[in-house]
């Protein structure tokens, strides 16, 4: 099986989403919700902190 794109997949060791159980691990699991990233450029990183590491970013749209 070839390994989900991080940059695709809303997924992290602590929180993914439920579309994914049994494909990723995770201490749990929620529903997505669709967003839109209003700023021109936002940075994405593996924990919901300012200071944590920057693993890609979204472009508006």
């Amino acid at each position: 099986m070839t390994p989900l794109d991080p940059r695709r997949n809303a997924f992290r060791p602590d929180l993914a989403d439920i579309a994914l159980k049994g494909r990723v691990a995770a201490a749990r699991f929620g529903e997505a919700t669709p967003m839109r990233v209003a700023a021109p450029v936002t940075a994405l990183r593996d924990a919901p902190r300012p200071d944590a590491a920057r693993l890609t970013e979204a472009l508006r749209g």
